[in-house]
């Protein structure tokens, strides 16, 4: 599944949770498949440019899927969802803990 098959479990997933960006795109991409265009719009500070390299790393990191669907749209793997699992558990852990 890795591209750093030496790195352990726990510091494989921190170095993808850690970047800015990816973390973003599998929570949207948890939703429904979208088309480049449509996650740009929900991403608006992301640059079409980076957002497709972040898109290639995911899919080298195979989160989402390396081919899109039959409508141009991109989805996650079975991996990516079980990330996406994780990403919003932590969403929801985060505040819990202010107080």
């Amino acid at each position: 599944m890795t591209e750093r098959k030496d790195q352990c479990g726990v510091n494989y997933t921190l170095d993808v949770l850690e970047d800015k960006w990816q973390p973003r795109i599998i929570y949207w991409l948890g939703f429904r498949p979208f088309t480049i265009d449509e996650l740009h719009r929900l991403l608006p500070e992301l640059t079409l440019v980076a957002l497709n390299d972040e898109i290639a790393s995911l899919q080298n990191l195979r989160i989402v899927n390396s081919n899109k669907d039959e409508n141009d749209k991109y989805t996650l793997t079975d991996n990516g969802t079980d990330l996406r699992n994780m990403v919003v558990t932590m969403g929801v852990w985060g505040p819990s803990t202010d107080g």
